[in-house]
C-alpha cells in the first residue's frame, strides 16, 4: 500500500513538476526514485514529449527490472522502447558469443534505425562496444518475398556470409536449414523462424512457425533477413583482413610462419 500511495502521489501533486524540469535547459538531477516510479516518469515523459530518449544504466539486470516496469505503465502510455543488450564475450576474446545475445543486439540495432523508437536503453558495457555501421547492417539485410525468384545455392552462400551457422533444425536465430526444396531460417528480426519452400527457382511460400514444435504460426508475404554476426566475412572484408594481417605482421616482424597461417584460416 506504501508504494502504491508513492506513486500515486507522485502522479497527482508532483509529477507535472518533476515533468517540467526537463524543458530547462540546464540538466536536471531528480534522486530517491525506486525502480517502479522511474518507470512511470519515463513513462508521462515519453507521453508529454516527442523527442527520443535515452537511458542509460550500469548494467543490463538493471535495464531488464525497468523495462519490466515500464511494460506494466506503457499499456496506459502505449510507450515504444528498444533495449539494446550487452554481448558477454567480446569480439577478440577468443570465447564463442552467445548467439541469442548477437541476435538481440542485432534486432534492437535493427529497430533503432527503422522504427525509430522513442525510448532506448543501454548499459555502459553497451555503448562503449563499437556497433555495426548503419550502411553495413543496411546492406547486409535481405527481403524474401513470396512467388518471386531466388536461387537457393546463391542464399545459402548469402547467409554463410552473413554470419549464419547451417544446421540439421534451426533452433536458435543465426541458423538455417535446408531440405530439398525447403529451407529454414531463423532471422534476428522475427520472433519465429522462417519457412521457405521453392518451387525450382522460385519461392513458392514463407511461413512462420515455432522452432520448438515446428508447428505453423501464419503465412507470409515476405521476410527480412538481417547478418547474424557484426563481423561480416565476405569477400572484400576477408581480403581487407588478409592484407591489415600482413603489414601489421610486417611492422611487429612477426615469423611468416605465423602470418601464413593466419592468412589461411581466413582464406578458409
Amino acid at each position: 500500500m506504501r508504494e502504491k500511495e508513492r506513486i500515486n502521489n507522485l502522479h497527482e501533486t508532483g509529477l507535472l513538476e518533476v515533468l517540467s524540469c526537463f524543458d530547462r535547459p540546464n540538466p536536471t538531477n531528480i534522486c530517491g526514485l525506486n525502480p517502479a516510479t522511474t518507470a512511470l516518469l519515463l513513462s508521462e515523459l515519453h507521453s508529454s514529449r516527442k523527442k527520443q530518449i535515452v537511458i542509460i544504466a550500469a548494467n543490463d539486470q538493471i535495464l531488464q527490472q525497468l523495462q519490466d516496469n515500464i511494460a506494466f505503465f506503457s499499456r496506459r502510455a502505449g510507450m515504444d522502447c528498444v533495449h539494446i543488450p550487452e554481448i558477454q564475450a567480446g569480439i577478440y576474446s577468443g570465447v564463442a558469443q552467445n548467439r541469442r545475445q548477437v541476435a538481440s543486439r542485432i534486432q534492437g540495432l535493427h529497430k533503432l534505425r527503422n522504427d525509430r523508437p522513442k525510448l532506448v536503453l543501454a548499459s555502459i558495457q553497451t555503448l562503449a562496444r563499437r556497433a555495426m555501421p548503419i550502411d553495413v547492417l543496411r546492406d547486409n539485410s535481405i527481403l524474401l518475398r513470396a512467388h518471386t525468384e531466388c536461387d537457393m545455392t546463391a542464399l545459402k552462400a548469402r547467409l554463410l556470409e552473413m554470419g549464419y551457422a547451417q544446421a540439421q533444425e534451426v533452433d536458435t536465430p543465426g541458423t538455417f536449414a535446408m531440405r530439398g526444396g525447403i529451407m529454414d531460417i531463423y532471422s534476428p528480426a522475427h520472433p519465429f523462424a522462417v519457412r521457405c519452400e521453392f518451387f525450382g527457382d522460385e519461392i513458392d511460400e514463407i511461413r512462420s512457425f515455432d522452432a520448438e514444435t515446428q508447428c505453423t504460426i501464419e503465412k507470409r508475404a515476405d521476410a527480412i533477413i538481417l547478418p547474424a554476426s557484426e563481423i561480416l566475412l565476405t569477400p572484400e572484408n576477408t581480403i581487407t583482413a588478409i592484407n591489415h594481417i600482413t603489414e601489421w605482421a610486417d611492422e611487429l616482424e612477426w615469423p611468416s610462419k605465423i602470418t601464413r597461417k593466419n592468412r589461411e584460416q581466413l582464406e578458409e
